[in-house]
């Protein structure tokens, strides 16, 4: 007859096993995930190489000012669009609406203009 110890040491060993195999096939499919997310990692990480040459091939100064002639008209500023003086500067141009029915003149509103931000302006 079989003692009672001895099927307590049987039924302990398979609990064991089983708890083991249990462990193994978690550890594998956490395996499986991390290695699958490394592998995603790599391919984003080339995509985002040839994004980044992409984008440097298409802004280059020389290609922008090619574009800039041939669709908005605009050529490079000569040395006769700098202005040598900051008195030379023109104000700034005011809507029509902006101060309007606030009683201020136009000196006042200039003044008022270039030391407050505009109503829709974010900083």
């Amino acid at each position: 007859m079989i003692r009672l110890s001895t099927l307590s040491g049987y039924g302990l060993s398979v609990a064991a096993a089983a708890a083991l195999f249990w462990t193994s096939q978690t550890v594998q499919k956490a395996q499986d995930r991390l290695e699958k997310a490394t592998h995603e990692l790599a391919r984003e990480s080339e995509s985002l190489h040839v994004l980044r040459a992409e984008w440097d091939y298409l802004n280059r100064p020389d290609r922008i000012e090619m574009l800039a002639q041939k669709y908005l008209g605009m050529q490079p500023a000569g040395t006769g669009a700098l202005i040598a003086d900051a008195d030379e500067i023109p104000p700034p141009a005011l809507a029509e609406t902006e101060f309007s029915g606030s009683g201020l003149d136009a000196a006042q509103a200039i003044a008022l203009a270039s030391i407050a931000p505009a109503a829709g302006a974010r900083r």
